[in-house]
């Protein structure tokens, strides 16, 4: 595992001309074509460059790289705010911390136990009403944040991050 320690929030990242697909590589796409094509082509126009640098010393596939990438996160390794696209995980939540705290996580998280990555649910509070978790990149990152004050290791733990989703 790694730790990753932010400070402060950053600004917006600029994407670096460096990273774009080179001028002769860039893709145009139709408005009417496939949402998976659209953020496919845009993905790969914003960050061909060091896709195909990476791919090549990882001895991938750069369509591969770019179907996974735009699979995970849909091409967006940052939110609109600046920060780094992630995804909580209740499940993995209670995997690290949940199973040790039963009654705290359940007043808190739910998610469903035949298929533990679908039917995300938090609440700040036992008398809230249940909230979706996965509805923008706020809300991810307000459970996070919350999850974070419960037990901070076990929450770093159970997000995945950035474009890849790692």
């Amino acid at each position: 595992w790694t730790e990753i320690v932010v400070r402060q929030t950053a600004p917006a990242i600029q994407t670096p001309a460096a990273f774009a697909a080179p001028a002769d590589q860039q893709i145009r796409i139709q408005a009417n074509a496939a949402w998976a094509a659209q953020q496919s082509a845009a993905f790969w126009n914003r960050y061909g460059g060091i896709v195909l640098a990476e791919s090549k010393s990882l001895g991938i596939d750069p369509e591969d790289a770019v179907a996974i990438l735009v699979t995970e996160s849909a091409g967006e390794p940052f939110g609109p705010s600046g920060r780094m696209t992630i995804r909580f995980e209740n499940h993995v939540f209670y995997r690290f911390w949940g199973k040790s705290n039963p009654a705290l996580f359940s007043q808190h998280f739910a998610f469903n136990g035949a298929e533990e990555w679908i039917g995300h649910l938090w609440r700040p509070d036992a008398q809230s009403p249940w909230q979706t978790c996965h509805v923008d990149q706020a809300t991810e990152w307000t459970v996070f944040e919350f999850a974070r004050t419960l037990d901070a290791t076990s929450a770093l733990k159970s997000i995945s991050m950035g474009a890849a989703q790692i």
